[in-house]
């Protein structure tokens, strides 16, 4: 009498399968932050200095700050496009060789000029401030 089993191409797919899992949730559970390369300070420095000049177009265009704004927070100051690219520059993370996660807040200053050209610093609070200089 011949012994019943699985064949040995459905156990090998079966292991495949099982491994293709694992790595999906282990890449999931730990973020893609932690499995992307880091890079370079220089790169970090460069796109958020782009998206510095992208704030602040927005604001030459659209906004006039008068002085009961400053140093504020970007509900009153802000709003649609500039406050979107404000909140990116101040809370999204990059991976930098040699110091870990860091947002465009810790790599450079974001200054800008509303149309009435008062020149104000773009910070991180409970939320953005535009802190006026």
């Amino acid at each position: 009498m011949k012994a019943q089993g699985l064949p040995l191409n459905f156990v090998i797919l079966g292991a495949l399968a099982l491994l293709v899992l694992v790595v999906a949730v282990a890449f999931f559970m730990s973020g893609t932050a932690t499995l992307s390369t880091a890079v370079s300070q220089q790169q970090v420095q460069t796109t958020c200095n782009n998206l510095c000049n992208q704030i602040n177009r927005e604001v030459q265009k659209n906004y006039t700050l008068s002085a009961t704004m400053c140093n504020s927070t970007s509900n009153a100051c802000l709003g649609g496009n500039a406050l979107n690219l404000a909140e990116k520059f101040v809370q999204t993370t990059y991976k930098v060789s040699g110091l870990g996660e860091v947002t465009c807040y810790n790599i450079t200053s974001c200054e800008v000029t509303f149309r009435d050209a008062t020149n104000c610093l773009i910070t991180p609070a409970s939320g953005i401030k535009v802190t006026c200089i």
